[in-house]
């Protein structure tokens, strides 16, 4: 392996905030699954179905997402930055809606907010940029190629 080709750390960082996220919620849809009587006698709102549809997605776009970083599928930040704000929007929107914002919501929203700028600054980074945009040198498709 390249100097060149090495994963800086900014991307490293990502890699493990999303796979953070997709383990979260496969636990979450695993205690859904086991759990499921319990929690329709004692949660009956949102509902277990509820619960395990929403880890689902989760887990699977997180899984996507990891996946395509891994593999410098991904030449923009739109995607990651699409997963982030749609989760940290979910994330709200549920806890709003189903729970309440709770005693400890300047907490929660400090640590929302604190998780959002650093994943920012990681997307955004100069060194997740070029390793997102930067092609094998055999890669036909190489942005400085002449075309015929």
């Amino acid at each position: 392996m390249s100097s060149t080709s090495k994963r800086p750390i900014p991307v490293t960082t990502l890699l493990l905030l999303v796979l953070c996220l997709v383990i979260w919620n496969l636990i979450r849809a695993i205690a859904a699954i086991n759990n499921w009587t319990l929690l329709k006698e004692f949660a009956p709102r949102p509902g277990p179905v509820y619960i395990f549809i929403s880890a689902s997605f989760w887990a699977v776009s997180g899984f996507a997402l990891w996946r395509a970083l891994r593999r410098r599928q991904i030449t923009s930040a739109r995607k990651p930055l699409a997963y982030l704000l749609g989760y940290a929007m979910w994330w709200w929107a549920d806890r709003l809606l189903f729970s309440g914002p709770g005693l400890n919501w300047p907490f929660n929203l400090s640590l929302t907010l604190l998780l959002c700028a650093l994943t920012l600054a990681l997307i955004f980074h100069r060194h997740t940029k070029e390793y997102l945009t930067q092609r094998e040198t055999y890669d036909p498709n190489t942005p400085d190629s002449k075309t015929a």
